[in-house]
């Protein structure tokens, strides 16, 4: 099917479209939800389509388009998991005067089935060198920036899950004396007693706490800041659905 206008409100299509002309990083309120098993990340491999560009396979999308007050139409992208709609939206705006590609929210992604030598953070060439549970295997994930730590608004990000429980991975360097880090303040997030080690670089690797939440599927779900104070520690945490 040839790309379709920005115009277009609340429709659904099988598409081949590169989404030309659309802004992909854009403070909007556009939503994509895949409702395929095609995998659509919010990051820069969802960059804007360009004339000449390889139309990509999206599956069957359903387009919810609004105007932000420049009337410049933007989108937020969602996947399906497990028969649930996932709307990520991540509100840092850091750096300061950024522009998209370059922006830490634009290194958030959408990520399916969790595994060794996956990359947890968008903005650092970190892995996953361990996982010590395979209760995290093949589940999906959120891969966050690195740099996000440094925002001091709350939340941080908000999602739509499609489970009925969420992990923060969390950098141990950011324990407190109780052994819960200090901008943990949730009460309901809880230490699973078990690690994922992150490797840095061939001679440092880190572990990184995992802490469960139980949630209703379908409901929103507010990610923490960790903030400024906190930023010297260690780069913050991914999720896992």
């Amino acid at each position: 099917m040839k790309r379709e206008s920005s115009r277009f409100l609340g429709l659904a299509y099988r598409a081949a479209s590169s989404l030309a002309r659309l802004p992909a990083w854009c403070v909007g309120s556009v939503v994509l939800a895949l409702a395929a098993s095609a995998c659509y990340p919010v990051g820069p491999a969802a960059s804007p389509g360009r004339a000449g560009d390889q139309d990509q396979d999206l599956g069957t999308i359903v387009l919810a388009l609004t105007t932000v007050p420049d009337d410049v139409h933007c989108m937020r992208v969602g996947v399906v998991f497990a028969n649930q709609t996932v709307t990520l939206i991540v509100n840092d705006n850091l750096p300061a005067g950024c522009q998209p590609p370059s922006c830490n929210r634009n290194k958030w992604s959408i990520q399916t089935n969790f595994q060794v030598g996956n990359a947890p953070f968008g903005d650092r060439t970190y892995t996953i060198d361990s996982v010590g549970s395979g209760v995290l295997l093949g589940r999906p994930w959120i891969r966050t920036a690195a740099d996000s730590k440094n925002f001091s608004g709350e939340p941080l990000a908000t999602f739509t899950s499609g489970g009925t429980a969420v992990f923060l991975l969390i950098d141990d360097r950011h324990n407190g004396a109780s052994g819960r880090p200090g901008w943990l303040t949730d009460a309901g997030f809880v230490d699973q007693g078990f690690n994922v080690v992150v490797r840095q670089s061939a001679t440092a690797t880190y572990p990184y706490s995992v802490w469960k939440k139980s949630v209703i599927a379908g409901s929103t779900v507010a990610l923490p800041r960790v903030g400024p104070t906190f930023s010297g520690l260690g780069p913050g945490y991914f999720v896992v659905q």
